[in-house]
C-alpha cells in the first residue's frame, strides 16, 4: 500500500504488519495524490507544489521528476498499459505524459474551472464511446482511444481523446463540484460523485445520467468500485464510507 500527505511524504506500508517499511522525501508541499505503475517497481506522486516525481520502489530513489503543470496536481492516473499517465490540475488543464521518457505530449484544455478527478476509460468502453460521437457510423474507425474523463469544479464531465486532444462530449448535471470518477468495468457506464451529496450513473452511449442517489448529507469526495464484485464504495465529509451494491 502507498499513501500520501500534507506532510509532504509518501509511504510504503506492509499489508502483513502493519508498518510503515519506506518513506520518501522529495516535494515542497502537499502531496495529494499517489499511484503504483502496473509493473509495481515505481511509484508516482503529484503535488501542490507543481510537479509530479517518478519514485523507484526498491530504492526509494526520485528517478524522474515532471514539470509543466502552472498550478497544485491534483490527480495522477496510470493507462492500464503502464506507457502514459494523466494528471490533472487547479490551472483548469489535464496533461497526458509518456511514462518512458516523461515527454507531456498533450495538454487537454476545456474545463472553465479546477479539474479535481481524472479516470482512463477501460478498453470495454471503447465501442460505447465511439458510438456516443459517431454520425451514423462514420466517425467510429476514426477513434481507437485511449479516453479520458475529467470532473471539475466547474461542474461537468468531459471525455477527451488523448491522441488529438479533442474533448468529445460533456456531461452535466451536477449542482457542485465533480470530485470523483469511476468506469463500471463493463464499459456502459461511468459513475461520478459530487459536492451536490450524490452518486451518479452515466449511460456512456446515450450521454445522459440514468440514475441519480443521494448518497451522502455533506460533499462526496472520494469513489471507487471492487475490482471482482459489483460494490461501489463513496467517502464523504459526512465521516461516513459506504458501500453500493450494482443493480
Amino acid at each position: 500500500l502507498v499513501s500520501c500527505s500534507a506532510d509532504m511524504s509518501v509511504r510504503l506500508w506492509d499489508f502483513q504488519t502493519y508498518q510503515c517499511v519506506k518513506t520518501m522525501h522529495g516535494h515542497d508541499h502537499n502531496v495529494s495524490s499517489v499511484t503504483f505503475t502496473p509493473s509495481g517497481d515505481h511509484i508516482i506522486s503529484s503535488s501542490r507544489d507543481k510537479t509530479i516525481k517518478i519514485w523507484e520502489v526498491s530504492t526509494t530513489f526520485c528517478v524522474k521528476s515532471l514539470v509543466g503543470h502552472r498550478e497544485w496536481v491534483r490527480m495522477i492516473r496510470v493507462y492500464q498499459d503502464g506507457t502514459l499517465l494523466a494528471s490533472c490540475s487547479v490551472d483548469h488543464t489535464a496533461r497526458i505524459w509518456s511514462l518512458p521518457s516523461g515527454e507531456c505530449k498533450t495538454e487537454l484544455r476545456g474545463h472553465e474551472n479546477v479539474i479535481e478527478c481524472i479516470a482512463w476509460a477501460p478498453d470495454s468502453a471503447g465501442p460505447n464511446i465511439n458510438e456516443s460521437v459517431s454520425n451514423g457510423g462514420s466517425e467510429i474507425s476514426k477513434r481507437s482511444g485511449p479516453y479520458l474523463v475529467s470532473g471539475a469544479r466547474d461542474k461537468t464531465i468531459r471525455m477527451w481523446d488523448v491522441t488529438n486532444g479533442l474533448c468529445l462530449f460533456i456531461l452535466t448535471g451536477h449542482d457542485n463540484w465533480v470530485r470523483g470518477l469511476i468506469f463500471h468495468p463493463g464499459g456502459k457506464y461511468l459513475l461520478s460523485c459530487s459536492d451536490d451529496k450524490t452518486l451518479r450513473v452515466w449511460d456512456i452511449k446515450n450521454k445522459r445520467n440514468t440514475k441519480s442517489i443521494e448518497a451522502h448529507t455533506h460533499f462526496c469526495t472520494s469513489l471507487d468500485m471492487h475490482r471482482n464484485k459489483p460494490f461501489v464504495i463513496t467517502g464523504s465529509v459526512d465521516t461516513s464510507v459506504k458501500v453500493w451494491e450494482c443493480r
